[in-house]
């Protein structure tokens, strides 16, 4: 393969002066087009870039996804972020360059990084970050060098060497390459692939969604974007729904279909062409369309497995389209869960997986290079041929992690100094993590290594010859603000980044002490999934509960979207709900959920009384804000939590509810002035965990009286008559319900 069909990387290492002067050197050389200049502390770009390039900042970097370069520059002395640099180098296409102006790698470790200030927690300063993700890239960046992949040029190299970077640049014919190819709908042979597995989703048997898979830069979408040209231009009309986590992940997509179709985008996200049209739809607006011929939903790693089930009852042509590896996360995770629920649900489903770029050749150095830098491409361990029962046995006995020599299953904190020396651990956690979150990017691995307040345990297995690792925890240390600061918080003038959880229990929970307590917040936790329900999970909070205890922390909790499984889980490890956010993130469909445990006898009844507002406060605002929130999901809140909620009434009170509830069932009293009754009445078996009921009754019962919704709109989408005989089933219902419990009692 020619040289100028491949990408280059080129590092400039020196003084911050000798560095951009070198720069300003090669660049008159190479004479670039469409440069993007990436450095957040620069107010503009040097005069002689001004004309063919253009400065990006951090906050920017999301507006260019999916447009091309032919060179971009990376100013490590304005700050390395990790997110911006991982997606921008996707832009640079055939024979581009990519250049990275850096300290000599010798102080580069001690170098104080301006993206410092963006991990730097209270009370924390940036010099007490220990620089270990600088020495990490560092490393990566001298690699590439010495094994001549990246070209190297510091004081010692001669001109001759930028005259190799010269003759290997060559980006212009390819970008005119890339841009004929998107007028004309050309496709690779892969990508015609794609276009005919989506023709037979849309055209063929119901049922039988297709899901396409594939590595950042390959084609997927832009494949996508010339099937639904081809069914326009050979069938039709047709309505394309096509969602994502935003728009800006689908102008690809928009931008090939409207080249195959010779047409224009006129309106970002819509496509109007031959009495077919193609729209973005946000994922919490999706279930509201109708007359859809087939939904196509991109990025869908980055959306709740929930939504994406209900998804599947709803539409009978379907397209889900995910990246593996890509500097905004991972979909493996998606692979893991949902594919699992639609082999289930959907038997038939077709899946493809895109290998070969696009953009840029196989085996290209600025690819591999970005992969090994932000370990993009982290899987996490494999451990599918040791003994998995054996493994299950020797985490019961890892309670407090303090195993034995007979033991497989170890669990320690790890100083996160030793990752420079165990990169196999770093690289099994970080798979592990990628694995089980969608949105663990470059910037999370940062966090890992330097983040000032983080703790990081590990669980790993040992066969005899090997370590593999299965389990991992990162715990944040929060609060512990002075008085004067805790005030300024308490009156909502000032939020000090990184303490999500005691000024959650301030700001949301009324709780102000909470701001003076130490906290303990587990952000992530991830076990294998070979050998997750196995218990493990359990064992690294206990782990990490041991610890907080051990630093003086008078809580520990945790911040996550709420799924039934995980709000069991949380339970199960003693932590309970005090917070439930009111909205639902657009792209997952979840809410935002703090679970907290108290860990020293001082603050455990103000554990009860946060408990006991969290109950009122959830049961006033469900009218409101939770009407969206699934049966299931409502349960979990609601059942078995009787000695902490409103369900705790006198025997004096019991009865009255008790007698309201027969009069309703057996003296026709009517059902408005029985309802308060009849709703505690509910809510106490809820809370008891007493309901002995037909799925769809409870839902029946969940809207009425935890939804609250109205007999009239019941009725209407009952549509087996009118409200008299709606409440004649309620009454059965009831009824069925009551001689139930009082045969248990």
């Amino acid at each position: 393969m020619d040289i100028e069909e491949h990408r280059l990387g080129v590092v400039i290492t020196g003084s911050k002066a000798w560095g951009r002067a070198k720069l300003a050197q090669l660049y008159g050389m190479l004479q670039p087009e469409n440069t993007l200049w990436l450095a957040d502390t620069l107010s503009c770009l040097p005069d002689y870039a001004k004309s063919s390039g253009r400065l990006v900042k951090r906050g920017q970097v999301v507006s260019l996804l999916g447009s091309e370069s032919d060179l971009v520059v990376v100013d490590a002395y304005s700050g390395l972020n990790p997110d911006s640099v991982a997606a921008l180098a996707g832009t640079i296409v055939r024979g581009g360059v990519m250049i990275i102006l850096a300290p000599l790698s010798n102080d580069w470790v001690s170098f104080c990084d301006p993206e410092y200030q963006r991990i730097v927690v209270y009370p924390s300063l940036s010099a007490d970050i220990p620089g270990l993700f600088l020495q990490h890239f560092s490393g990566v960046v001298d690699q590439y060098c010495d094994n001549n992949d990246f070209i190297k040029l510091d004081v010692n190299i001669g001109d001759e060497v930028l005259e190799e970077v010269v003759n290997s640049f060559s980006p212009r014919l390819n970008a005119q390459l890339v841009t004929q190819g998107l007028v004309q709908g050309i496709c690779t042979d892969s990508q015609q692939v794609v276009v005919k597995a989506v023709n037979r989703v849309c055209t063929g048997h119901r049922k039988r969604p297709l899901v396409l898979t594939a590595d950042r830069g390959r084609g997927k979408s832009a494949a996508i974007g010339m099937a639904l040209a081809n069914l326009i231009q050979t069938s039709g009309p047709y309505y394309f729904v096509v969602t994502a986590p935003n728009l800006a992940a689908v102008d690809l997509l928009f931008a090939h279909c409207a080249g195959a179709l010779g047409v224009e985008v006129e309106v970002r996200g819509e496509l109007c062409c031959q009495g077919s049209t193609v729209r973005y739809c946000l994922p919490e607006n999706v279930e509201v369309q109708s007359g859809v011929s087939m939904l196509v939903v991109d990025e869908a790693a980055a959306i709740g497995t929930p939504m994406l089930t209900r998804w599947l009852d709803i539409f009978s042509r379907m397209v889900f389209s995910s990246t593996v590896h890509g500097y905004e996360g991972s979909g493996q995770g998606f692979l893991l869960r949902f594919k699992q629920t639609l082999t289930e649900v959907m038997p038939q489903h077709k899946c493809l997986t895109l290998t070969k770029p696009i953009r840029w050749n196989e085996g290209d150095a600025v690819e591999s290079f970005v992969n090994s830098a932000f370990l993009l491409n982290a899987d996490a361990d494999n451990i599918e041929g040791y003994d998995i029962d054996r493994i299950a046995q020797s985490t019961a006995g890892a309670e407090l992690s303090d195993v034995g020599n007979g033991q497989v299953i170890r669990i320690r904190r790890w100083d996160r100094a030793e990752f420079a020396k165990e990169a196999s651990v770093l690289t099994g956690l970080f798979g592990l993590l990628v694995t089980a979150h969608y949105k663990t990017t470059p910037g999370d691995l940062r966090n890992l290594l330097d983040g000032p307040n983080l703790e990081v345990f590990v669980a790993t297995y040992h066969d005899g010859k090997a370590e593999s690792v299965v389990g991992g925890l990162l715990l944040a240390k929060e609060g512990a603000f002075d008085d004067e600061l805790a005030s300024l918080i308490w009156k909502g003038q000032r939020r000090p980044r990184g303490h999500l959880m005691p000024q959650t229990l301030a700001v949301q929970c009324g709780y102000e002490d909470g701001l003076k307590h130490r906290s303990a917040r587990i952000i992530r936790i991830a076990v294998n999934p070979s050998i997750q329900q196995q218990g493990l999970g359990k064992c690294l909070v206990e782990e990490a509960r041991s610890y907080a205890k051990q630093q003086g922390c008078e809580w520990l909790g945790s911040s996550f979207g709420a799924t039934e499984p995980l709000i069991d889980f949380w339970r199960a490890c003693g932590l309970k709900s005090v917070r439930v956010g009111i909205s639902q993130d657009g792209a997952s469909g979840s809410y935002s959920t703090l679970v907290v445990a108290p860990l020293c006898e001082d603050v455990e009844s103000d554990f009860v009384l946060l408990r006991r507002r969290f109950h009122g406060h959830f049961l006033l605002a469900l009218k409101n804000y939770y009407q969206n929130m699934s049966t299931g999901l409502l349960l979990c809140f609601l059942v078995r939590e009787r000695e902490e909620s409103m369900a705790s009434i006198s025997v004096i009170e019991t009865m009255e509810i008790q007698r309201n509830v027969d009069g309703f069932l057996y003296c026709q009293w009517p059902f408005d002035v029985v309802f308060p009754y009849l709703q505690r009445w509910f809510l106490g078996l809820l809370f008891m965990d007493s309901i002995i009921i037909h799925s769809d009754d409870i839902s029946v019962m969940m809207d009425l009286f935890v939804r609250q919704q109205s007999i009239e709109s019941m009725a209407k989408r009952w549509g087996k008559g009118g409200e008299k005989a709606f409440l004649k089933e309620i009454k059965v219902i009831i009824m069925s319900v009551n001689d139930n419990v009082s045969h248990i009692h």
